[in-house]
């Protein structure tokens, strides 16, 4: 189990969350305190319209669940 392929892959996830956290704390000297929530705010706001929002290439849901499509009984 404690084989190459499982310390190459550790590695490589300390080295992620390294780079990650080097990066948040860069953008907190870069911008402050308020940039930094500012910047996450609209990130969050994005993520949210993008996974919550109004999908056009899905078609329409009715009342409970259930497709406006009679086809898709």
């Amino acid at each position: 189990m404690w084989d190459r392929q499982y310390f190459s892959s550790l590695a490589i996830s300390a080295a992620a969350a390294v780079a990650t956290f080097a990066g948040v704390m860069s953008l907190l000297t870069w911008l402050g305190w308020a940039g930094l929530v500012g910047l996450l705010t609209i990130a969050g706001g994005f993520l949210a319209g993008f996974y919550w929002g109004a999908r056009p290439d899905l078609p329409r849901r009715g009342r409970g669940g259930k497709s406006d499509e009679a086809g898709n009984e």
